[in-house]
């Protein structure tokens, strides 16, 4: 039931702060009950700092409006707080705050130079006068009894979710160059297989701790003469890293390094190996996906399962056994039980049609490889030194100089990403960008000084770059190291 005098009371109330004691008389009356509650908090339109293009395509920043009542507030009852849990975009103005609120009464009020002041739904208020952006709200019972305060918090990213964030760590070196590289990430590890100045095997590993490197290691490895180190591939199933390799005594086939304990290697084996592919799936009889090792034997493609070796049918198709393959296998967004395994390469066919990386594709139900059209126009450019990584539910792409049509592509230029597994690429945004050191530190004169894996694990989702002397740069689109906050 209302007051007979509210519009008097609310009249009196808007045009002073409430005053809550009465010359030396301290005592102030609260309301513990049900009465003082505030049920919903939105907040209005808001102004935002956004980067556009001016006539001349030149940056230019310029000021925006944004609807923030999108933004839901969640309210804690017992314990009077209320805040967003979805953070406002990086740059909205939190000075000047439009807000709605619905309680048990209309008399409201907010805390503003250390008085309560009566609120109302034109007030623009000031939440940056506080460091974390919250202020104290109270609703007063209609006799003027106060309630408890809530805090009210405006939660607001200070990263743009879309960018890219990068760090280097410039005293991680190895203490010779390394080229030729490949990096793998595994058991919170980083690993690097590579060849130092005259040729011979190189290997490096280095732990992982809440994504700091804690420095290279490695272990003896003098019992192999050479290797293909890009060539390593992860298969995850059993914790092993595979590479082509020939020992001392002249024996040749895969060998493998425990990715769990990063000392114990173990090989030759496998002698009629070509070409080690990669890791893929593959869809059993039972239904059920098996993870094997794609390989080219005795001129043949095919794969490894367990200890049992399966010929594909006869293919015409040629993946190149001179370059580096990178391999990436997505689940299918429409079919959870199906994946895809998708091996990029760069093309070193010589024709100057070619301004395309050579892209394969293989469905867990196929027999066999199938190839993407290598110079159709939304094709990856064919960057020298190319590395293809999966990240964030796509797969990006860089490297070195490349002619795609007739435009000249320097080198680290920018990501190129495909959203299709592949099948089609293009430029990613401005905002995954990469620095502009990467192309100062890449060695155009040495193949492979670089390498680049990623850690997609929950809660990390790091993309790590290691240089052929061994320093190392991480890097992260910033939503996906966004920590829930309930």
């Amino acid at each position: 039931m209302k007051i007979k005098y509210l519009p008097l009371i609310a009249a009196l109330f808007a045009v002073t702060p409430i005053v809550t004691s009465c010359l030396d008389n301290d005592e102030v009356v609260i309301d513990y009950g049900s009465e003082t509650s505030i049920t919903s908090f939105k907040l209005g339109t808001l102004h935002i700092d956004r980067i556009g293009k001016d006539k001349n395509g030149k940056d230019s920043a310029y000021v925006d409006t944004i609807n923030c009542a999108k933004y839901p507030f969640t309210i804690n009852q017992q314990t009077r707080t209320i805040e967003n849990k979805d953070s406002l975009p990086m740059g909205v103005h939190l000075d000047k705050v439009l807000t709605s609120i619905t309680a048990d009464t209309e008399i409201i009020a907010y805390e503003k130079n250390g008085q309560d002041t009566t609120w109302t739904s034109t007030d623009s208020i000031n939440f940056t006068v506080t460091t974390d952006h919250s202020l104290k709200f109270r609703v007063y019972t209609y006799d003027l009894k106060k309630g408890l305060p809530y805090t009210v918090k405006i939660n607001r990213h200070t990263q743009d979710p879309d960018s890219i964030s990068w760090k280097s760590f410039d005293d991680m070196l190895f203490g010779k160059d390394v080229i030729k590289q490949k990096a793998i990430f595994a058991h919170n590890t980083l690993f690097v297989f590579g060849e130092d100045a005259q040729g011979k095997p190189a290997y490096f590993y280095n732990k992982i701790v809440n994504g700091q490197p804690s420095g290279w290691e490695t272990t003896n490895i003098s019992s192999y003469a050479k290797w293909d180190a890009q060539s390593a591939t992860l298969w995850s199933s059993n914790d092993r890293i595979f590479l082509k390799a020939t020992t001392t005594n002249n024996q040749s086939g895969l060998i493998w390094f425990n990715s769990d304990a990063p000392n114990q290697s173990e090989g030759p084996y496998a002698k009629e190996v070509e070409l080690l592919i990669g890791a893929g799936n593959i869809k059993q009889t039972t239904g059920e996906l098996a993870e094997v090792l794609f390989i080219k034997k005795n001129g043949a493609y095919g794969y490894v399962k367990g200890t049992e070796y399966h010929t594909d049918p006869t293919s015409e198709l040629s993946i190149p056994i001179s370059q580096p393959l990178f391999v990436a296998t997505n689940t299918l967004p429409y079919n959870s039980s199906l994946t895809q395994t998708i091996v990029l390469a760069y093309n070193d066919r010589g024709s100057e049609a070619d301004t395309c990386a050579l892209v394969f594709h293989r469905l867990s139900t196929d027999k066999q490889w199938s190839q993407y059209d290598a110079n159709q126009s939304s094709g990856c450019p064919n960057l020298k030194d190319i590395v293809m990584i999966p990240y964030g539910k796509k797969l990006y792409a860089f490297g070195g100089e490349s002619q795609k049509r007739n435009q000249k592509v320097k080198p680290f230029e920018a990501f190129y990403v495909s959203s299709d597994h592949g099948r089609t690429w293009q430029k990613a945004s401005e905002k995954e960008y990469l620095p502009t050191y990467f192309a100062e530190r890449y060695d155009a004169n040495q193949h492979g000084s670089f390498s680049c894996c990623t850690d997609n694990s929950e809660g990390n989702h790091f993309i790590w770059i290691v240089w052929k002397d061994g320093k190392i740069t991480r890097g992260r689109i910033n939503h996906l190291g966004f920590l829930p906050k309930w």
